[in-house]
């Protein structure tokens, strides 16, 4: 019984992490088509930086792990091949699909009833969302900076 309660787990486990890597996928390239051709409206709550945000990410010193953390599509990024607003856009797109993402994360807790294994639900999509929130982190971290650099640039 013991054996079958455990295999159980590690079997939802695994679905339910290539759940999150699957609608990952999808919503980051559903978010870019849809996002990439529109104009960037400086005025979006994503280019606020809200009073909390500077002293929390000295709080998780963000500076100096920002760069350790993997990106998906790190050529629109680079600042050597792209223009600011380029990579702005490409700041302003990863940030959107994340939130969507941290949010879809607990979808699978209502499979729960249907299938059990609570931990198996709760655990992965716990440590699937702090990864979102992670790279959220990072984005609203960087998008003052680069804002400022087109203010700089423009003058």
């Amino acid at each position: 019984m013991t054996c079958f309660i455990v295999m159980e787990i590690i079997i939802i486990s695994i679905l339910v992490t290539l759940y999150h890597f699957i609608y990952r996928i999808i919503i980051g390239e559903i978010t870019s088509k849809i996002d990439t051709n529109k104009p960037i409206n400086y005025n979006s709550i994503l280019l606020h930086e809200f009073k909390f945000e500077k002293p929390l990410y000295d709080f998780l010193n963000v500076k100096k792990w920002k760069d350790k953390m993997i990106t998906a599509k790190p050529y629109k990024f680079n600042l050597y091949k792209r223009s600011l607003t380029e990579i702005l856009k490409s700041m302003m797109i990863a940030e959107k699909v994340h939130i969507i993402c941290f949010f879809l994360l607990y979808l699978p807790i209502l499979l729960i009833i249907p299938y059990g294994s609570p931990l198996a639900f709760i655990i992965t999509s716990f440590l699937a969302s702090m990864i979102d929130l992670t790279c959220v982190i990072i984005q609203r971290y960087n998008i003052p900076r680069i804002l400022l650099l087109l203010k700089i640039q423009k003058q």
